[in-house]
């Protein structure tokens, strides 16, 4: 026959812990709940994307209220109070998104080098110019006079031929262009 309990010791009953059922299927209908809030929300999406997406929608929408032309069919939405509304939401989207999907357009000074722009005190302007403008020809003069020289010095000697001819064309018939080169066993 059994005795009864000792002190402090429990027989039976709910484990300590254990949540009532009401909280239980509350908790579950929250995370119920939760899980459909964040499938419909853009998780893990940058700004751009999601200012995109919004523009797209007000575009949309505006699309779906736009009066009909002259020339088409008439459209059963039609509502040009709601097509502007939508119209202007997505302007401005677009105001804000444009910063992000192409950049702007800033004009820069580009300053001038030191040595032209800072003049001596008391050199003449026309003096500078005409000082620039001898050093340019000379420095053509010096350019024209190297490339005469070089052509003088190619029209007296040929051109020197390989040593060994024999040799590169064997060389060049072992490359496999993959810029090692390669014996003829490699090739067979």
């Amino acid at each position: 026959m059994p005795r009864g309990a000792q002190p402090g010791e429990r027989r039976g009953g709910r484990a300590k812990g254990t949540p009532n059922k009401t909280p239980l299927q509350n908790a579950e209908v929250l995370a119920a709940k939760v899980a459909k809030a964040e499938a419909r929300a853009p998780v893990n999406k940058l700004a751009k994307e999601v200012l995109d997406w919004g523009m797209q929608y007000c575009v949309a929408r505006a699309a779906f209220r736009r009066p009909a032309l002259a020339d088409e069919p008439p459209n059963q939405n039609e509502d040009e109070g709601q097509f502007l509304k939508w119209l202007a939401l997505a302007a401005e989207f677009a105001k804000t998104l444009a910063p992000y999907q192409s950049p702007r357009l800033l004009a820069h000074a580009i300053k001038a080098p030191a040595t032209e722009s800072c003049a001596a005190a008391g050199t003449d302007p026309k003096e500078r110019l005409k000082n620039l403008v001898r050093a340019a020809i000379a420095a053509d003069e010096i350019t024209l006079k190297a490339e005469n020289a070089a052509e003088n010095a190619s029209a007296a000697e040929p051109a020197a031929e390989p040593e060994n001819t024999e040799r590169a064309a064997d060389l060049s018939a072992l490359d496999d262009c993959d810029g090692v080169l390669c014996t003829s066993e490699d090739l067979t």
